[in-house]
């Protein structure tokens, strides 16, 4: 049981709920526990569970199905997923559904298209990039190559001299 909802419990046995009192001996901020004891709000995880796009029930099925299609190498995309969780619960999901949702279940999910993609990686995974490396290697290279084998040609013309 939870210190709040131990607090509203001693309140509920007082004739004339003292909140003050109450809140300090349980180390809770006295508005807290008055609007709870009200009724006024809720506590965070009856809020989140009930506001929620899919159920716990309807999340794990398509978790299940998603590590079934990654065994099956056919992970799906971002999109796919938002169209999943629209077919089961016959709402659009939100921009950010799919990455909460990805974030929620990160220990039981079997993938990696779902992941980040790390923008600076994207910026150097270009053709243009690869050439501009790949040139300034061949250039020192080939000088590397040059001046190492007329190093080399000079060394046996100075061993060979007639």
């Amino acid at each position: 049981m939870d210190r709040i909802d131990e607090a509203i419990a001693d309140l509920r046995t007082q004739s004339v709920p003292n909140f003050h009192r109450t809140a300090k001996k349980y180390g809770l901020i006295t508005s807290t526990l008055s609007r709870r004891f009200k009724g006024q709000t809720v506590a965070r995880d009856e809020y989140q569970a009930h506001n929620r796009l899919l159920n716990e029930t309807q999340e794990a099925v398509l978790v299940k199905y998603i590590n079934n299609l990654s065994d099956k190498c056919l992970p799906p995309t971002t999109a796919m997923v938002g169209s999943m969780a629209a077919g089961l619960c016959k709402k659009q999901p939100g921009k950010d559904w799919v990455p909460r949702f990805v974030g929620r279940h990160r220990e039981h999910l079997q993938i990696g298209f779902l992941e980040g993609f790390d923008l600076s990686r994207k910026k150097a995974d270009n053709a243009f990039e690869y050439r501009r490396f790949f040139e300034k290697v061949w250039d020192h290279n080939c000088i590397r190559f040059e001046s190492g084998f007329n190093h080399f040609l000079n060394s046996l013309r100075k061993r060979w001299r007639p």
